[in-house]
């Protein structure tokens, strides 16, 4: 493959952003660098994805962005923003990306921890083992996760924050696509702050005649972290085969200056993942892939160290998909493409603690969720760069659930209500259409709309009756992007539409805990529902880069946490008992914005920062969790074998708290100061396939944590890693020019 100049590349990895106009790259104590390859994000979004443009074509609107006389200005496609693979500078909204090439050298523990390098996006850990993202100011059930296009949230996802994104194994992501802003047109209810896209590696890549063998070893960091990962990819006649098998322990995290180790946050973590592809003519593929992670004995750290737990670990904390997608393109009028998907999802969460409030009783509670999926698209083109895609999609939940106490003075065991009526089921239906075309000049129109149909059956302990419901949510939005047509002006988008997130059966059958109480079931709850607003700009030519956004959004029919009563009683084994109801009124506003420059001698400067503001209407007070404004610069330099970047994460304190901000234990009294935090992070290329990694986080030792989060993060460290390609071994043997980003 022929390679652009060194500093053309480097500004093409950087540039092409809907939202943002760099390759995202936010290591918060966590330095890391964009290295970003172009054709790579072309070559694997649509297999990965899912999207049904099986050549990766994109919106034909927009050629004229690629043809810009700067041969560094290179289209990158993504397939999140619209569901099909589209120009990324032509999606209406915002929509970032961390490339295959930031993903194989972060360095970094968990997935989690890659999420944190995309600008926009703040990480929240209640525990080291976990990790929810915030987006446009929102984080847990209020973001929707996917892999592969699935759906992660289930309907037993609980309220706030959660660990379900640390499920996902680093070493089996090629690439993360995040939507910023409400996306429940296009993926449903959950995706009221934004939706995670983490896709694995395509087991069709180019470059796969032969075997290929990858092994990565890391260590260090500030959990002293052993990581073993090993990627196996086979090409036998048309067929394509990936393995990938990984191990890794985490001991007890260390923060910065004096909080030393946090004990305990420890865990261990084992998994695997296969898929096989087989081309169904030309062009169409059919996939069948498999994932399996298991982590065992993961500490709730924030329950340990807010005093209110003796013990509490999840364990397990298991995941396992399965799913089979056949895509194909069709020679046909309007070039149509069909992609079908059947998926199973099993995930199974254990739970066991002890509170210091009885210490002679040790509980042990058992969810465990199956849900099988089905999902059609079709995507046909019209004259004149018109696109349209329909499709209908089905998840089906299975619960099974229980909960037992065990006496530790007497050994006795005995069962007791569970946090889901055993049996439950909750069935999600729903029919989307979305219509792309340009209207005037350069003016293009977005049309989209979703009717989603919900039922849950749960045979409910007395005095609840047997729960019995079916309710449907229609939505809709209206998005315009407005082209320059040169590189002297920004391109504008803006966008108006409806978001939702229907309760699910947490909120209807659940009883659980969480910092303030128990919370019991409601069985008359209506979808959260709210007015979204958006107006972006962005420019990406030459050797300056920017973008900026601002969001509003008008919430109602807010799930709200009240005092109430479980079986006539207002308290449940010594803790308050409350109840949720559709009380909650809010509006939340909030802008980001980032620029990427291409200086001199190969030298990369970057910066990028994002601020939500949240006001609760119905109590007068502030929005709970919302973060503050956050944000980082980094430098980045090139050479032929090395790259060094510098970088500084920074957070102003957030004070503005709400009333139940102030009663978590997670966010300390007064607030969450502020931080600053500086890392560095260096890559070698070596002869033989060889890479050394090295990342030096938190240099001057900072004590700090990340607003809402239960741990405080890593305190200074080192960690290393060594990765050896049999590939990349005997491509650089033939190759005069070896670039650190390939």
């Amino acid at each position: 493959m022929n390679r652009p100049a060194k500093a053309a590349r480097s500004l093409d990895d950087r540039a092409l952003g809907a939202s943002t106009p760099w390759t995202p790259q936010r290591p918060a104590v966590r330095v890391s660098w964009p290295a970003c390859v172009v054709a790579m994000g072309l070559s694997v979004a649509p297999m990965c994805a899912g999207g049904a443009d099986l050549t990766a074509a994109p919106f034909e609107g927009a050629a004229a962005q690629a043809d810009s006389g700067k041969a560094y200005l290179q289209p990158e496609i993504v397939v999140t923003g619209t569901r099909t693979p589209f120009l990324k500078s032509r999606v209406p909204r915002s929509v970032d990306v961390v490339t295959p090439q930031a993903v194989a050298t972060a360095v970094l523990a968990t997935v989690p921890d890659l999420l944190s390098m995309a600008p926009g996006v703040l990480v929240q850990k209640t525990t080291a083992g976990g990790g929810s993202v915030y987006l446009s100011g929102m984080l847990g059930n209020y973001c929707l996760l996917l892999t592969d296009g699935i759906r992660i949230n289930n309907s037993a996802l609980r309220t706030g924050p959660n660990q379900y994104l640390n499920t996902l194994d680093p070493a089996s992501v090629e690439r993360v696509e995040i939507l910023q802003g409400p996306g429940s047109v296009l993926y449903g209810s959950d995706a009221f702050g934004g939706v995670v896209n983490v896709l694995s590696p395509s087991a069709l890549a180019e470059g796969m005649g032969q075997p290929d063998v990858r092994v990565r070893a890391q260590y260090g960091g500030p959990e002293s972290r052993r990581v073993g990962a090993l990627r196996l990819t086979r090409r036998v006649g048309h067929m394509g085969m990936l393995l990938n098998l990984s191990t890794a322990r985490y001991h007890d995290l260390r923060g910065g200056d004096t909080t030393g180790a946090q004990s305990p946050t420890g865990y261990e973590s084992h998994s695997g993942a296969l898929k096989l592809s087989v081309p169904m003519g030309a062009p169409g593929v059919l996939t069948l892939a498999a994932q399996h992670v298991q982590q065992n004995d993961v500490p709730r750290y924030d329950r340990l160290s807010g005093g209110k737990d003796l013990e509490h670990v999840f364990n397990p904390q298991r995941r396992t998909l399965v799913y089979a997608r056949a895509q194909r393109q069709f020679s046909l009028v309007g070039r149509p493409e069909v992609q079908a998907t059947v998926s199973y999802h099993d995930q199974d969460e254990g739970r066991r603690y002890v509170t210091k409030s009885k210490p002679t009783i040790a509980v042990r509670e058992r969810d465990r969720v199956g849900t099988w999926g089905l999902e059609l698209q079709g995507h046909w083109r019209g004259e004149g760069g018109a696109s349209f895609v329909t499709g209908i999609e089905t998840y089906y939940d299975e619960i099974q659930s229980g909960r037992w106490k065990t006496d530790l003075e007497t050994g006795h065991v005995s069962g007791v209500a569970a946090t889901f009526p055993d049996g439950t089921n909750y069935l999600s239906s729903a029919w989307l259409a979305q219509w792309s075309r340009p209207v005037v000049g350069r003016l293009a129109l977005h049309v989209g709309a979703r009717l989603n149909v919900f039922s849950i059956r749960a045979p409910m302990p007395a005095p609840y009756r047997r729960l019995s419901e079916s309710y449907s949510e229609p939505t809709g939005e209206v998005r315009f992007l407005w082209d320059a047509g040169t590189a002297a002006l920004p391109s504008i988008y803006a966008g108006v539409g409806r978001a939702f997130r229907a309760p699910n059966a947490y909120d209807l059958t659940a009883v659980g805990t969480f910092n303030a109480g128990i919370e019991a079931p409601n069985q008359d709850l209506r979808p959260e529902r709210a007015w979204a607003y958006e107006l972006g700009a962005k420019r990406s030519a030459g050797r300056l880069s920017y973008q900026g956004r601002l969001h509003f959004s008008d919430l109602e029919d807010l799930l709200v946490r009240e005092p109430g009563e479980y079986q006539g009683s207002d308290s449940l084994d010594g803790q308050r008992v409350y109840v949720k109801r559709n009380s909650g009124r809010a509006r939340l506003w909030g802008w980001s914005a980032g620029a990427g420059w291409l200086l001199v001698g190969g030298l990369m400067a970057e910066a990028s920062a994002g601020y939500a503001w949240g006001q609760n209407l119905s109590d007068h007070e502030p929005m709970q969790r919302i973060p503050p404004v956050f944000g980082r610069a980094a430098l980045e330099r090139t050479w032929s074998r090395w790259v060094l970047v510098a970088a500084v994460d920074w957070a102003r304190p957030q004070r503005r708290l709400s009333s139940q901000d102030e009663a978590d234990t997670r966010i300390p009294k007064g607030g969450t100061p502020g931080f600053g935090v500086l890392g560095l992070t260096s890559r070698w290329r070596l002869p033989g396939g060889l890479a050394l990694d090295v990342r030096a986080d938190n240099l001057l030792d900072a004590d700090y944590r990340v607003h809402g989060s239960g741990v405080n993060a890593g305190g200074r460290s080192i960690a290393v890693e060594v990765h050896w390609s049999r590939f990349e071994g005997r491509s650089a043997a033939s190759s005069a020019q070896v670039s650190p980003r390939l």
